[in-house]
């Protein structure tokens, strides 16, 4: 109450009900000022009606609620050692090829890779004691651990040919063809193989 009335005295005033004017307009804003009066609350200060102001969280960490499963690291939960290597997959294939020669209509041929190394084909016009299914691993150039095979009709000069293509475990890729003929004798209708490898 000094200091305000102390401003009133200084406060240039004619008359008596003047300064005593000025002093009830100046009197609140100088009690704030003061720290005497307080202020209506503001949301940044007090926050929203009826809602707690909570504090935020440090920089670069997101809400508790959204933080990944885990430690406090953020890191996964614990990994346990591989486990032994499960038995090696069934190897092998199959394939067809449509075929005709000058004396038979078209019929299927079928060649496998075993999967134990050996390329079989299966001729249906072989009779018996020829029997239908013939190996050619017995070739000259046979690369050995064939797990992929491919059959393709070649015709040349109005012969019926077949050409094998079969793929080892290693990569190595080798071709014969074989010449069509009712009941022929295989494997000796067939040319040695061809290596025909890609490079690395």
């Amino acid at each position: 109450m000094d200091s305000l009335m102390a401003f009133n005295e200084r406060v240039p005033t004619r008359s008596t009900g003047t300064r005593r004017t000025a002093a009830l307009a100046l009197g609140p804003v100088l009690a704030m000022a003061a720290g005497l009066v307080t202020g209506p609350a503001t949301p940044a200060a007090a926050g929203a009606a009826g809602c707690a102001v909570r504090p935020p969280h440090p920089a670069g960490e997101p809400p508790a609620r959204q933080r990944p499963a885990g430690d406090d690291d953020g890191r996964s939960g614990h990994r346990c050692p591989a486990g032994p290597a499960g038995p090696a997959g069934p190897s092998g294939a199959v394939d067809t090829a449509f075929a005709a020669t000058t004396t038979t209509p078209e019929a299927k041929y079928v060649g496998v890779a075993q999967g134990d190394g050996g390329a079989l084909v299966r001729d249906p016009t072989s009779v018996a004691p020829n029997p239908h299914w013939h190996d050619l691993s017995l070739l000259p150039g046979y690369p050995g651990g064939a797990v992929g095979i491919s059959l393709s009709p070649t015709p040349l000069n109005g012969t019926a040919r077949l050409a094998v293509t079969v793929r080892s475990v290693t990569g190595q890729v080798a071709q014969t063809h074989c010449t069509l003929a009712p009941n022929v004798v295989w494997p000796g209708n067939c040319t040695a193989f061809t290596d025909l490898t890609p490079p690395l």
